[in-house]
């Protein structure tokens, strides 16, 4: 795996990843709450309709899995289509930070 590569993150996202053409491990943090601004923060305000497209992955279907950091669970999973080397990649609302697991169909 090597670093993830992101485009049209909106601004209040910071994403970070690796991935492979065919498996991503990402992480989207709430830039309101990054070190030191926020990260204190005991009661974090949801976010909403965070948007980020990964690039530099093989055409066809992926399986998302968005986790929860904090409880350490699976809280939603769902199937998308890589267009042009790029997953369009919208999360569940979160507060903080998401993580999510990718994986293309064989």
């Amino acid at each position: 795996m090597a670093p993830a590569s992101f485009t049209n993150a909106t601004s209040t996202i910071k994403p970070f990843g690796i991935a492979t053409r065919n498996e991503a491990l990402v992480w989207l943090l709430d830039r309101a709450y990054d070190w030191p601004d926020g990260a204190k923060d005991e009661s974090p305000k949801e976010l909403k309709g965070a948007r980020v497209t990964l690039t530099g992955v093989d055409n066809g279907t992926w399986t998302v899995e968005w986790w929860n950091t904090l409880s350490g669970k699976a809280i939603a999973t769902n199937e998308i289509k890589a267009v042009a080397g790029t997953l369009e990649l919208t999360a569940p609302d979160f507060q903080a930070d998401i993580a999510a697991r990718m994986k293309k169909h064989e």
